[in-house]
This record gives structure tokens, C-alpha cells and sequence, in this order.
């Protein structure tokens, strides 16, 4: 038997055992070469994605629990500073907006920045080639992020006046947008953050597709590297580089009327 290894192993979150009673499968990006036999070269590793459903609504509430659907996760309390650790990622769609949330600790001592890495085109080079604040992050090159938004938060305290969202421009990073100037919003309760986005402000449009999303916690002040991630991933704290991204569908859309 001959075999190749891919560029980055597979990643597939863990579904419940209810999820998989019903036939459902693991969602996550699966990765793969193959190559002719008796003499022939391998191909080039590609990959396989399969993704959550945004379930999409027309309007949808802030802080509604509806909107808690889970993409990714990672284990809790799996950092030495429990402030950093980030163990759950929703994601949700409405009309002319998405919704993403995450666990947060309900009483912090340290002020910690969270980062939402987003790829909106899965194109192998394309996009962001660096952090746009400059922490020691970067990604592999088939999800280079068109989109980071950094959420800040402040002596346990979080507002739509601290979100930052950076676009690439192809060369790249624009000038910082501010979440609560451009008709964003954010809830906070104890021990959950929910971000409400406009569409235009992380480029979504009918013809998007899906988004592959990642979390990670850092130092708002100090430390360049991630603390913690979702999902999780063996090469972010390590290194600095998100290998593993959650994917979330956008709504279905009929090309033409039947």
C-alpha cells in the first residue's frame, strides 16, 4: 500500500449522538490527494467542505437564544489563565445582518481582545497575509481572512463602541471600522457576547457562499500570540497559525425560477 499525507489534517467538529441518530454528519473540511496507479504523480491536496446551516430567518432578536447555533468548539477551562479560554462559536443569519456569539468568562481579571478571522472565498492565497493589529497571528493560505473583527474587551466590560472590523483590500488591511458607526450592535449578559453585523460590513452578498470562521482570544496588551482558539487548533497557541476554521453557510438561493 502507498500513501501521501495532505498539507493540514482534517477538521471536523463533534456532532451529539441525537445529531447523529438522525443521519447527520460531521461538518468541518475534510482534505485529500490522490494519483493513478501503477506509476503516477499525486495530485495536489484538496479539500472537501461541509458546513453548518446559517438558518437563516428575515429578522432575528439580539441576544435572542435562537440565534445559538453552534459551529465550532474547543474544551473549557483548557488555558493556564482561565480569563483567555473560549469554548463555543455561534453563528446565525437574517436579513441584512449575521449574528455571532461566544462564551465568555462571567468575571475576568485580565482585559482580553477576541479576534473572528473570517474567509469568505476559500481561495488558496487569497486574502489577508498578516493580523491587522499586528498580533502574532497569520493563517494557512487556503483561509487567508477577508475580514477580521476584534472584539475588546475592557475590565469585563464589552460594547459596540469597542468592536473593530478590518477589510482586505488586496494589498492590504482598510482603516478600522467601529461596530456601533455603521449600524452594528452587541449583547452582553453574564458569561455570553453576541455580535449583530451588517452585511455590507463583512462582505456578504447572494453570491457569497459560506464563511469559514475563526475565534481566538489574546492579550490586549502584551503577548502577540493566540490563548486559546474555536475550534480548536493544535497550531494556533503554539505558533500563531489558525489551521482550523468553522464553515457556515449562507441562505439558498434558486439561481433561476424553476
Amino acid at each position: 500500500i502507498d500513501s501521501a499525507s495532505v498539507s493540514n489534517p482534517l477538521y471536523a467538529p463533534t456532532i451529539s449522538l441525537a445529531q447523529r441518530s438522525l443521519g447527520d454528519v460531521d461538518f468541518g473540511i475534510y482534505y485529500w490527494r490522490v494519483r493513478g496507479l501503477p506509476d503516477g504523480v499525486w495530485s495536489e491536496t484538496r479539500r472537501f467542505q461541509i458546513a453548518a446551516q446559517s438558518q437563516w430567518q428575515f429578522t432575528r432578536t439580539l441576544g435572542d437564544l435562537a440565534n445559538r447555533l453552534q459551529i465550532g468548539s474547543d474544551p473549557i477551562e483548557d488555558t493556564d489563565v482561565p480569563d483567555f479560554d473560549v469554548s463555543n462559536l455561534q453563528a446565525a443569519q437574517a436579513s441584512d445582518y449575521w449574528y455571532f456569539g461566544f462564551a465568555t468568562p462571567a468575571a475576568p481579571s485580565n482585559d482580553v481582545t477576541y479576534a473572528l478571522y473570517l474567509d469568505i472565498d476559500h481561495i488558496e492565497g487569497s486574502g489577508g497575509t498578516s493580523d491587522a493589529k499586528g498580533y502574532t497571528v497569520s493563517t494557512i493560505s487556503g483561509y487567508q481572512p477577508e475580514h477580521i473583527i476584534y472584539v475588546l474587551q475592557n475590565a469585563g466590560s464589552f460594547s459596540a463602541d469597542q468592536v473593530h472590523i478590518y477589510s482586505w483590500t488586496g494589498t492590504t488591511w482598510d482603516t478600522v471600522s467601529i461596530l456601533s458607526t455603521i449600524g452594528g450592535e452587541l449583547y452582553q449578559e453574564s458569561g455570553y457576547v453576541e455580535l449583530k453585523i451588517p452585511n455590507t460590513a463583512i462582505g456578504y452578498q447572494d453570491s457569497t457562499g459560506s464563511y469559514a470562521v475563526s475565534l481566538i482570544s489574546l492579550e490586549a496588551i502584551g503577548d502577540g500570540h493566540p490563548k486559546d482558539s474555536v475550534p480548536s487548533d493544535p497550531t494556533a497557541t503554539s505558533n500563531g497559525i489558525i489551521s482550523r476554521f468553522s464553515n457556515v453557510t449562507e441562505r439558498m438561493n434558486l439561481a433561476m425560477p424553476p
